[in-house]
């Protein structure tokens, strides 16, 4: 079905407006208040959402298919997110704990390495099996 120009139109407001605002956002994140990257990182994800709402951008197929198997799969979300939560968690609690010294930054960082690694490889682990599905 071909589209419209006014819908051709519709698009293109929605993007440069996404574009305009992406542009701000991002320089606001390098040259702005640092205390705001929160609401700069949803504002970020509202932009994406707004995009595929639109279905301006669209996303493959396959991500919109349930998996075949889902319990192994949410297994491994379930565990990747319960990692990062707990690097998340990490930081804040040692930094109250442990001495601002070369071994102290060790105590704090390593650990959450770690664990943002193995998160990160359950997450990406779970991603390719969906996609080879």
């Amino acid at each position: 079905m071909p589209q419209t120009p006014h819908r051709l139109n519709w698009k293109f407001a929605v993007l440069a407006a996404c574009f305009v605002g992406g542009v701000c956002l991002t320089w606001y994140t390098v040259r702005g208040d640092p205390a705001y990257r929160t609401l700069l990182t949803m504002g970020y994800l509202i932009l994406l959402f707004i995009l595929l709402r639109t279905k301006i951008i669209q996303l493959p197929k396959k991500t919109e298919e349930p998996p075949v198997d889902g319990r192994s799969t949410r297994s491994d979300v379930g565990k990747g997110a319960g990692l990062m939560f707990g690097a998340a968690v990490w930081v804040p609690l040692m930094t109250s704990v442990v001495p601002d010294t070369p071994v102290g930054v060790a105590v704090v960082l390593v650990p959450f390495g770690a664990l943002l690694l193995g998160g990160a490889f359950l997450l990406i682990r779970d991603l390719f099996r969906k996609l080879q599905q």
